[in-house]
């Protein structure tokens, strides 16, 4: 798998090595893309989460 297919793999790759395992795995985590309307809060602090968010393209903000 390239190394550019996946956003994900392509950070965090600057940080840790990464084996074909982990990109390959790393990669599917991006294989369910949401899309999210301008200002949607996707996860409210405090909430309990178990997802993980992968911001592509665009700014977020994060406020409190």
């Amino acid at each position: 798998m390239s190394e550019t297919s996946s956003c994900l793999v392509t950070k965090l790759s600057h940080y840790v090595p990464l084996s074909d395992l982990d990109r390959e795995r790393l990669a599917k985590l991006e294989k369910a893309e949401r899309a999210f309307a301008a200002r949607q809060e996707i996860y409210q602090g405090g909430d309990e989460n178990r997802n993980l968010y992968v911001v592509k393209g665009v700014v977020a903000e994060l406020s409190r």
